[in-house]
């Protein structure tokens, strides 16, 4: 959902669509092919452009998804970029497949590889998330790290042996991870550990995306949308059951909009 309130969904066979009017009527405002339903992330900046971002590169709107630059120079090197998050003060940094993470502090004049975290291999980035507590936090093919400086450093939380595809983190610092063929992998501070979320992954396999309303948790999964009102202790089906959703976001008032690859978005 975008600050003006204009709604974008990125969908496999249908590229980018667009909303105008609370998710009442939707337009295709651009095209794209070969994406995987859960590849193409819809992102924002802070003067409220547009970035349509996949490994098969980065496409940008200026005029609210009316025109769009194709394979948006960003003076990346020659990188695989899944997802973008744009801070202040001209910091952005870019999630890449397989070459961790670039940070630049100018508006992506320049940009450095970033060394942590520190692995044999690079990593991969599945998903960059902002909590509500307000960590900057990042999936990835071998878990999940946390920024408090907006991606200067980052703090390894765990789970080496997950694929993390979305994030989300209540004001209490519950960390929620969805993971691919793992569902949903919770850390409680008080507990300092992660746990298996119980109550909710004997209907789920894979967890596409978490997000915090209010005093809510929701999780996209393999089998509809899932809600807990108690940190997680306890989850309840909220609709599209027996669909894989693999988008989901929530609108400021409230309005859930969600992506099923087989029948388009929902709301």
């Amino acid at each position: 959902v975008a600050p003006n309130g204009a709604i974008f969904g990125g969908a496999n066979r249908l590229g980018v669509t667009r909303s105008l009017d609370n998710g009442a009527t939707w337009q295709t405002v651009l095209s794209r092919s070969g994406e995987r339903e859960n590849d193409l992330h819809i992102v924002f900046d802070n003067s409220g452009a547009v970035y349509a971002v996949s490994k098969l590169g980065i496409d940008c709107s200026f005029d609210n998804g009316e025109t769009w630059t194709k394979n948006y120079d960003m003076n990346l090197p020659d990188v695989k970029v899944t997802t973008l998050y744009f801070g202040t003060n001209g910091r952005i940094i870019a999630g890449t497949s397989g070459d961790s993470i670039f940070l630049s502090d100018n508006n992506g004049t320049t940009w450095r590889n970033y060394p942590e975290p520190e692995k044999e291999e690079a990593l991969s980035v599945e998903t960059l998330e902002l909590g509500v507590n307000g960590l900057l936090y990042v999936g990835t093919d071998h878990g999940v790290y946390s920024s408090d400086d907006y991606g200067g450093t980052y703090e390894y939380l765990g789970l080496e042996e997950y694929t993390v595809l979305g994030i989300a983190a209540d004001t209490d610092d519950n960390v929620y991870a969805g993971t691919q063929a793992n569902g949903l992998i919770q850390y409680r501070p008080e507990r300092e550990e992660w746990e298996s979320a119980s109550g909710l992954n004997s209907d789920i396999t894979t967890v596409y995306a978490c997000r915090i309303y209010g005093s809510s948790v929701y999780c996209a999964t393999d089998n509809g949308i899932y809600m807990s009102t108690d940190s997680g202790d306890t989850w309840s089906s909220v609709g599209l059951e027996n669909n894989r959703i693999s988008q989901l976001d929530i609108s400021a008032t409230g309005d859930i909009f969600a992506f099923v690859p087989e029948s388009g978005l929902y709301m």
